[in-house]
């Protein structure tokens, strides 16, 4: 199996963008102290998130790429939405369980597009 360089930098720019949305809001919408538990979270779920990216891409999964990148961009959002609005204190685990919420119905959502048009395409 041959890989895409541009897989590759989507991959990368995803799971780069993750962290830094991640820190960014919690670090500074917050206002939280950032320990190296927190780091190792945020990496690791940079990397998951890089590497769905980077297998849409690899496959040439347009439309399941296109999707998810809108799940993405609608669970950031509605992170950040969370993270200025005064919930009691429930901002915070609101926030990421809304946008953890929505980056897999994404997912999931664009799975599906993606083996419809296979099957689709297929016959």
């Amino acid at each position: 199996m041959k890989i895409n360089k541009n897989a590759v930098y989507y991959g990368l720019g995803f799971s780069i963008l993750s962290f830094i949305l991640l820190y960014v809001g919690i670090h500074f919408l917050l206002q939280s102290e950032i320990t190296l538990q927190n780091y190792v979270a945020y990496l690791v779920f940079s990397t998951i998130i890089g590497i769905i990216t980077f297998i849409f891409a690899n496959f040439k999964n347009k439309v399941g790429l296109y999707v998810f990148s809108l799940g993405y961009l609608i669970a950031f959002i509605s992170m950040f939405y969370s993270f200025s609005q005064n919930l009691d204190g429930w901002q915070d685990l609101i926030g990421l369980l809304q946008m953890m919420m929505i980056l897999g119905i994404g997912l999931i959502v664009s799975v599906i597009i993606q083996v419809v048009m296979h099957y689709r395409n297929k016959f």
